[in-house]
């Protein structure tokens, strides 16, 4: 089985082609894409009042945000008017469910969830009550903290299918963790759960793992962590059975993940080649701005054979793929340069089979810097359950090999390769 990805998990549930207006704002965030949300609003001086306080919550809250989304979504709420559509409030509220979230201000998350049942019509309510168990689950659960008391300069290592680990203490107890951009929140194996005592609230929630298989979780939460010189408090754990985080295939475990909201918390993480992470103590500024999310999920934009895609940035996925919507808009290109194949598509939760094709190479360039990645699989089908139209691929380990440095700045929001 071919392992691309160890653990997808999707909480929040993102509805798709819902603007009925014609303007140009609606058009890009139809196709998802907040960087051309964001020129359009910067360029367009037209835009009345209210037009532009719902643009710029949903833009602020793609942009990392969250607070400033939360305060132009409120600022709207106050003057709209009845134009805007049923859908068009879906949304908002949908971007204030995330912001809430990720904001760790869970009972207002939660009540906004209970908005959106009542909003929902005619729809498979099944992820939204999930989301709406897990704010509810941790409603008496404090905001996340973190102190950067200093710079931190930590190892990195590579384990046996090479992604990143790196140590984080628990009391008197250091881990190695799976270091992953990818996972909506951090992840624990249910015997370390307990063997590093994380409190659990008593909730047993559902996520989507690989292939849209449901599987069961707790919610567990660590009083403190730390990783080098960075103390993280209130730090929400998604408790997975242990055989759910099990590869036998490959012979490996995993016992932890940290996950996106402890590294955005760290604002700016550089990981050496040499296998160095370090986290200045005040993030810098820069203006390349390449990088947005999608819920949890880090997007950047790149350029890939003279064409702008946007890509799922994962640093828990070993190879960069392309998903279907690529291969409806470029059949042609892969036509004429790529091979086909059966092929198994693993991850957890099962896997499943379908056809594949491979491109034999392709050129990615992110902030000017190029990488060429061989043997690129291109799906067919739709891997995720909430995924569709979001990005045209993933990017994953075998492009950030290729340099000797990655920065990620969740303040400025920029992802930057160094040679």
């Amino acid at each position: 089985m071919h392992l691309k990805k160890l653990l997808v998990l999707f909480l929040l549930l993102y509805a798709s082609n819902l603007f009925a207006q014609d303007s140009l704002p609606n058009v890009h965030l139809q196709e998802l894409d907040y960087f051309k949300l964001r020129t359009e609003l910067d360029r367009n001086t037209t835009l009345d009042k209210e037009t532009r306080l719902y643009y710029t919550s949903l833009v602020d809250n793609a942009f990392n945000r969250n607070e400033l989304a939360i305060a132009h979504a409120d600022s709207f709420k106050r003057i709209k008017s009845n134009r805007w559509t049923g859908d068009e409030i879906i949304r908002l509220n949908e971007m204030l469910l995330d912001s809430y979230f990720k904001a760790f201000r869970y009972r207002e998350a939660a009540a906004t969830a209970d908005v959106l049942m009542q909003q929902y019509q005619n729809t498979d309510l099944a992820a939204l009550q999930n989301m709406r168990d897990i704010c509810y689950g941790l409603i008496n659960v404090p905001a996340q903290r973190a102190v950067i008391r200093d710079a931190t300069s930590i190892p990195v290592i590579r384990n046996q299918i090479g992604l990143w680990e790196i140590p984080v203490q628990f009391k008197n107890t250091q881990e190695q963790f799976l270091f992953d951009t990818g996972a909506n929140i951090s992840t624990i194996s249910e015997s370390y759960a307990i063997k590093l005592g994380l409190r659990l609230t008593g909730k047993t929630v559902k996520v989507n793992g690989g292939q849209g298989k449901r599987v069961d979780a707790q919610l567990g939460v660590a009083d403190s962590l730390h990783i080098g010189n960075m103390s993280f408090y209130n730090v929400v754990f998604l408790v997975m059975p242990d055989d759910i985080l099990r590869f036998p295939q490959v012979h490996f475990n995993i016992n932890g993940i940290i996950g996106f909201p402890v590294i955005n918390a760290m604002k700016e993480v550089h990981i050496t080649r040499q296998g160095r992470l370090t986290v200045p103590k005040d993030a810098s500024v820069t203006s390349l701005n390449n990088m947005a999310l999608n819920g949890f999920t880090p997007l950047v934009r790149s350029v890939a054979e003279d064409d702008t895609l946007i890509f799922q940035f994962d640093t828990g996925a070993a190879n960069t793929n392309l998903f279907s919507n690529y291969y409806s808009s470029h059949r042609q290109l892969i036509a004429d340069r790529a091979s086909k194949d059966h092929k198994h598509i693993g991850s957890v939760g099962g896997a499943r089979k379908m056809k594949v094709y491979e491109l034999p190479s392709l050129n990615i360039y992110v902030g000017g810097n190029k990488a060429f990645v061989r043997d690129v699989a291109v799906y067919t089908q739709d891997i995720f359950s909430a995924g569709k139209g979001i990005a045209m691929g993933n990017m994953g380990q075998d492009v950030i090999n290729q340099f000797s440095e990655l920065v990620l700045n969740f303040k400025t929001m920029s992802l930057e390769f160094k040679n």
